[in-house]
Formats: C-alpha cells, sequence, structure tokens
C-alpha cells in the first residue's frame, strides 16, 4: 500500500510499513494486543486499503497529488 502512495520515494513506503509494525510490537510488548490481535489488524488494514484504493489498477490518482 505505502509503496504505491509513494512509488517516486520508496523510503517513505518503507517508513511507514516500519511505523506501522512498531505500533503494533509496542502493542503486544505492553500487553494491550495479543499477536494474533496485531495480525489480525493488519490483514484488516491492508484489505481495506486495498478495497478502497483500488489495487490493481493502473495508476488511479487522487487529487492531493499521491498516485496509486
Amino acid at each position: 500500500m505505502a509503496g504505491k502512495c509513494w512509488r517516486d520515494r520508496p523510503g517513505l513506503g518503507a517508513a511507514a510499513y516500519g511505523a506501522a509494525g512498531a505500533t503494533a510490537y509496542g502493542r503486544v510488548a505492553s500487553g494491550q494486543h495479543t499477536p494474533r490481535q496485531a495480525a489480525s489488524g493488519a490483514m484488516i488494514g491492508i484489505g481495506f486499503g486495498a478495497a478502497s484504493l483500488g489495487i490493481g489498477t493502473d495508476r488511479a490518482e487522487i487529487s492531493f497529488g499521491l498516485r496509486f
């Protein structure tokens, strides 16, 4: 997902995935969630993102300049 948003700046996509992973790890480490809950949340997020952004389409664009 993040890689499609910032195709011309792959470091931003990697940072977005890193931040999401660090958040999930922090929630599991602090006891707020189980690993299964964190993995489920990741899958739900990826699924909704793919559905709403039209993954598989060729370069849909939105008005504030991000290309998908």
